[in-house]
């Protein structure tokens, strides 16, 4: 099937082809608001976001003052995106398009769980290298392989280890931040991380559990599901993010 035609009405508004939460603000709308406010501390003034699906992550930055905008290859999330942005996202099929932006143009891009639907990364990479200002950020996060998050959609064709992501990424002349750098942009995540996860919906059996003993339930979860997620051996997202040199 042409891969414009799969991120259509079903994709994003059942369980036909993702089992993850409803794309809907209010099930997202925490998540992101995790992404935003960690990069706050960068200070970007424009903001693209790959792969924006509805706009809801656009939406979150302009609504911080920052100039964000959004390329997605689905038709269908580009029409139900919020009505005051719609002028800031564009139909794109990142695989084999120009992006619509002139060069040296962003601080940050921020691709969420995109790059595992993609079956060629050379001209996402190309064109975020291009877009992108010199000491310009870029961010993905993408699903850990054999977990949950991996298997659970069918349009995840291109699931990596970290290693193989690091590589790929530094032969188009990103580099990795340094140490520091990445320690600030750490702390910077788990304290966000912890802010907001306990207001996020989730569907699963462990956090509903969690959820029957009440405040202390939601505790346990703001403290711990961020080290088990992204940092211990259950891990179910990596996160990846480069500089432009």
């Amino acid at each position: 099937m042409e891969r414009r035609k799969i991120y259509n009405k079903d994709y994003f508004e059942t369980k036909e082809k993702s089992l993850g939460l409803p794309h809907n603000f209010q099930a997202k709308r925490y998540h992101f608001e995790i992404i935003v406010n960690t990069f706050m501390y960068l200070r970007p003034k424009r903001v693209l976001d790959v792969g924006c699906a509805k706009g809801f992550l656009v939406y979150l930055f302009n609504n911080h003052g920052i100039d964000c905008y959004g390329i997605d290859i689905s038709e269908y999330a580009i029409e139900n995106s919020p009505e005051n942005i719609k002028n800031k996202l564009s139909v794109v099929d990142i695989v084999n398009d120009k992006l619509p932006f002139c060069d040296n143009y962003f601080d940050l891009i921020v691709g969420l769980e995109v790059i595992e639907h993609l079956d060629s990364f050379d001209n996402l990479l190309k064109e975020c290298y291009r877009v992108l200002k010199t000491n310009g950020y870029l961010f993905f996060t993408t699903p850990t392989p054999g977990s949950w998050d991996a298997v659970n959609d069918v349009t995840h064709i291109n699931v990596h280890p970290k290693s193989f992501w690091l590589d790929l990424v530094k032969k188009y002349h990103f580099i990795e931040l340094r140490k520091q750098e990445y320690k600030i942009f750490i702390k910077n995540f788990i304290r966000n991380y912890k802010k907001f996860i306990a207001l996020t919906p989730s569907d699963r059996g462990i956090i509903k559990l969690l959820y029957k003993f009440g405040w202390f339930g939601k505790f346990i979860r703001s403290q711990l599901q961020v080290y088990i997620n992204f940092f211990s051996p259950l891990s179910s997202t990596q996160l990846l993010i480069f500089k432009k040199i």
